[in-house]
Formats: C-alpha cells, structure tokens, sequence
C-alpha cells in the first residue's frame, strides 16, 4: 500500500513539473523573439524610415483610395518620398497589422518621419478632416473643382453624381427622391468632412444643410401669404423649384446684399407682365467660358437657359444660392422697376420705363435688361 501510495505521488508531482519547465521555455522563447522583432524593426527602419533624413519641407499629403492594398500605398508613399523601401513597408505593415486597417482618406505625413511613425500614423490617427468652405453662388462644377483642390473628391465623379448621371446614386431632399441635376440646392456654407468621406456622403449633407436652412424659410414664407392670387408674380407665389431658380438668378445678378430685394423685384414684376427676363447671368452659365460683358451674338445663343430668347424662368437654377438670395425673392421689395443697369462699382440703376432704362445705359456706357 505505501509503494502504491508512493508511486502515486510521484505520479502527482511530474505533472506540475511539467508545466513549469513549459512556461519558463515560452518565457525565455517570447523574450527571445520580442528582441529579434525589435531589432528587425529597427533594422527595417534604419534603412527605410528616412527617405529624405532630417529633412525640412512642408508636410506631404497622400490619399489612399479605397480598396487600397498595402503594396498600393507603399507605391504613394515611396513616390512622394517619404519611404525608401516598398518591401519594408509591405513587410513591418503586414507584421503590425495595418495592412488590414488601412482606410481610404487624405493623410499628413511629416518629412523625415521614421517607418514606424508612418504606419502609426495610418493605423491610429487615420484619415484628416477637412473644413471647406461653399461661397455662395457657386455652381456645382465650382464646387467639384472645389472639393478636388482639397483634397477630398474627385471632380468628375462629382460632377456625374450631382447632375444625375449616375443611376445608381438616389439623393433625397425632404424624404422625396431628387431626379436630375441637384444645381441650386447644394447649400453654400463652411462644413467640415472625414477625407474618407465619399462623394456621394459630401452631396447628402450639404442637402440636409439645405432641408434645415431654406425648407423652414420657405414655409414660414408660405404661411404667411394670405392667398395665392395676392402673391402671384411674387415669391411667395411660386413653388421651391421656381423660387430656388429666381434666387439663382438675383445670386450671380447682385454684387451687394443690399440690391437683391430690389434686383428679385424687377425680376419678379416682369414675371408678372410676361416680359422676359434678360438675364446676362443666365447666358453667362451656358458659356464655355464667363465674360466681363456679353455680345449681342452671345445673348442668342441657343439654350432653354437664355433668358433673353425664352420667356420666364429657365428650367432650373444656375447657381446655388445663399439664404439671403433666397429671402430676397420670397419677401422681395415692392416696386415697380422693370430694369437695372450695373455701374462700374457693382451698383445698379433701377428705372421703371425703357425711356428711362435707355438713359441710364448711356450714362453707364453698357446695357442690357
């Protein structure tokens, strides 16, 4: 009975042995490898981290596409000379695991940085946010120039996506699906985006800033108009589409906040009188390029935008208008100009018969409306 007692001590002691010697190989093994890792990423680093040494320069800027593999952005990298080597970097990134974190955006990398500094920089800062800011009366090409010189869209996807040429693209505005162009209805203002955000992420909130900027100004506008018949020929008589248009219009026409109540009233009185509206800016959109002035062969160019051959509102705006464009038709000043003549400075001269239109063009030396 003690030998058996014995021999099953013994039994019970190799086991617990066992284990011990195993932990203390791992210990020893995960030491051993954590020095060869850090001298393998300090090797890797020493001869690829500093393509350009120490250095000075303004800090480089790359975008990864989405989709991008690692050996995608260790090409950016090296060509904008931040890296030396590609190998290194796909290596230490697929090691750290980066290699699957890499998100699309725009990154700020500083010269001279070290490949470890990289590959933090991508895995944990992440892409930059970018503040942009719409001035008014932009159109919607402005804009993807615009969005493309920071950076953060491509101006020809753009350009597609906002004028309706992308089927697969359904933006909505007040829960109801947009068709066509979405000209006039990009709200100028400051925003701020991830770079990673996509083109189509961009055009959604700039219609939500629209939806909480006009839609509420436009049905206080609504509300308070007694009748329709009484506002007739004037903005509150005519639907958002045709209001957003006119505004459109009174944007690119007025030079000072001032004049547009009274630019929206002599567009809004020949409106009434079936008179049309000649308008230089609406010719101005469909020229391949903007004048200082227009020719007489320029206001008979052929286009359902040119306001001088077409009666009424064009078919849509042509530009994207601020708030104050916007208040201006729906609470315009009451008048009974039918022209303007712009001087020098910007300013205008509002009269009230042709007789008086034409005076007043000869005084400015220009023309038109």
């Amino acid at each position: 009975m003690k030998s058996l007692g014995a021999g099953t001590g013994m039994h019970q002691r190799k086991p617990t042995q066992r284990p011990a010697q195993a932990q203390r190989l791992a210990q020893v093994l995960a030491l051993l490898l954590g020095a060869i890792f850090f001298a393998l990423v300090s090797f890797v680093a020493s001869i690829s981290g500093r393509a350009l040494g120490d250095a000075q320069g303004a800090p480089a800027l790359v975008r990864i596409s989405r989709g991008a593999t690692s050996s995608s952005v260790a090409r950016l990298l090296k060509d904008a000379g931040l890296i030396k080597s590609e190998a290194a970097f796909r290596y230490l990134s697929r090691i750290a695991g980066v290699d699957r974190k890499l998100k699309a955006g725009l990154y700020r990398f500083g010269r001279g940085m070290s490949l470890p500094m990289i590959l933090e920089v991508l895995s944990r800062e992440g892409p930059l946010v970018v503040r942009f800011t719409v001035p008014e009366g932009y159109t919607l090409k402005d804009i993807a120039i615009l969005l493309e010189s920071c950076g953060i869209a491509d101006a020809g996807k753009f350009i597609r996506l906002a004028t309706g040429e992308d089927p697969g693209f359904a933006p909505s505005l007040n829960g109801e699906r947009l068709h066509g162009s979405l000209e006039g209805y990009l709200f100028p203002d400051t925003y701020e985006v991830s770079s990673s955000e996509p083109e189509e992420g961009i055009i959604s909130m700039m219609l939500r800033r629209f939806e909480e900027v006009v839609l509420p100004e436009y049905r206080r506008a609504m509300a308070t108009a007694n009748t329709s018949a009484k506002m007739q020929g004037r903005g509150r008589g005519l639907t958002l589409h045709e209001i957003i248009t006119l505004a459109s219009i009174v944007e690119k026409e007025a030079k000072f906040e001032g004049e547009k109540p009274l630019i929206a009233s002599v567009f809004l009185n020949r409106l009434k009188r079936g008179m049309p509206l000649q308008s230089c800016a609406s010719v101005q959109y469909v020229l391949e390029k903007r004048k200082s002035r227009l020719s007489y062969e320029d206001t008979r160019v052929k286009s359902s935008y040119n306001t001088y051959l077409h009666p009424g509102l064009p078919p849509g705006p042509i530009s994207n208008p601020g708030l104050n464009s916007i208040r201006a038709v729906l609470y315009p000043r009451e008048t009974d100009y039918l022209y303007f003549v712009v001087r020098d400075d910007g300013t205008h001269i509002f009269t009230k018969t042709y007789r008086e239109h034409l005076a007043a063009a000869r005084r400015e030396g220009s023309g038109r409306r």
